[in-house]
């Protein structure tokens, strides 16, 4: 963050920025009488951020070495592709902490709400969140290996296209029947609806934890098969140019 001052307000700014937005919108309607409403809006907020960030930081952490030319000499030194992955989302765990860190610190002093979570909760959204996040940043990676420069505005708006879907804001059964079908088929989903009905158990959490940690599995794998085209084709070698 030393050498990068783009990087600290990623990091420390704009969360903070974040929880005052949220926040204040969170006040407006606690004023209008609906208490449940404006903390599980705050709520929803700071979980929505734990997946966006830990998106955010796997796909910047790539998008850096493709910036500064050196993915391809990355690449294709012995070091796999794996460890590589596993070395940007090891990062990514940091990152995101800090911000969510930040967020969670400031609520006391812009807003009169408080969360409220126990830890086995917490971690299970968190064993929810933070997969699907890295997934969606692995498979950004893969957009950008595949589609050159041209993929990263798709890679950077995956969760923007995802987020309607996991019903951050509102009820699943708000969508239209057909998408709500699709809605109920993200692990993310159930993670909101649960903070939301306020239930105790975390059995329904049980399957959505595993279908996000497949879907890292499954990014990883396609990601893979796209390397090495990109290898065969020479589309990786026009990183370096």
């Amino acid at each position: 963050m030393r050498r990068s001052p783009a990087r600290a307000v990623e990091l420390l700014l704009m969360p903070v920025v974040e929880v005052m937005i949220w926040s204040l919108l969170s006040a407006l309607i606690l004023s209008e009488g609906v208490p449940g409403v404006a903390q599980s809006v705050l709520f929803a907020v700071i979980l929505w951020q734990t997946l966006y960030r830990s998106q955010q930081a796997v796909l910047t952490g790539f998008m850096e070495d493709v910036w500064s030319r050196s993915i391809a000499t990355t690449l294709s030194t012995p070091l796999t592709i794996g460890e590589y992955v596993v070395g940007i989302v090891t990062a990514s765990v940091a990152k995101a902490s800090i911000s969510i860190l930040v967020m969670v610190g400031v609520i006391p002093f812009v807003s009169s709400l408080s969360i409220q979570l126990d830890f086995a909760t917490g971690l299970a959204y968190v064993l929810i969140l933070l997969p699907f996040g890295w997934a969606l940043g692995i498979l950004g990676m893969s957009l950008v290996l595949r589609f050159g420069h041209g993929g990263e505005v798709l890679a950077l708006t995956l969760p923007v296209i995802v987020q309607p879907l996991a019903c951050v804001f509102y009820p699943a059964s708000f969508l239209p029947p057909f998408l709500e079908e699709i809605a109920r088929c993200l692990p993310i989903t159930w993670v909101f609806e649960h903070m939301r009905s306020g239930e105790q158990g975390l059995a329904v959490l049980v399957w959505p934890a595993v279908g996000s940690w497949a879907l890292v599995a499954a990014s990883a794998f396609v990601l893979g098969l796209t390397l090495r085209t990109a290898r065969r084709s020479g589309r990786l070698a026009r990183f370096a140019e």
